[in-house]
């Protein structure tokens, strides 16, 4: 009798490894640690900017995305101390919001007039 190996398992495409990240993020309390937040600070983005030309109000959820992708999600340092990676060393994102030059003094509240 001859025995056969068994098929070797087929390497996962890094959109199936994405999609096992986002299942067990449904499982996982950490993934949704900054909701709160996310929701209370795009509501307050959504008031100052309502009416503004061509606006369209964001979906909290969006930016959570945004927030999961940038930090790499609660296993990593940057989920606890920077999820938006904003203000990084040698990330010039954070001097173009607030210099006003790139339009950050009409998108967000603290700094328009």
């Amino acid at each position: 009798m001859m025995m056969t190996q068994p098929a070797a398992a087929k390497a996962r495409s890094s959109y199936e490894l994405w999609q096992d990240t986002i299942d067990a993020s449904l499982k996982d309390r950490r993934w949704h640690s900054h909701d709160c937040d996310l929701q209370r600070i795009v509501a307050e983005l959504n008031r100052h900017l309502s009416g503004k030309g061509g606006y369209f109000p964001l979906d909290w959820r969006i930016v959570k995305a945004m927030v999961w992708t940038e930090s790499g999600g609660p296993n990593n340092p940057a989920w606890h101390n920077n999820p938006m990676q904003i203000g990084n060393s040698g990330d010039p994102g954070l001097a173009a919001l607030l210099s006003g030059k790139e339009g950050g003094k009409s998108s967000t509240p603290e700094h328009s007039s």
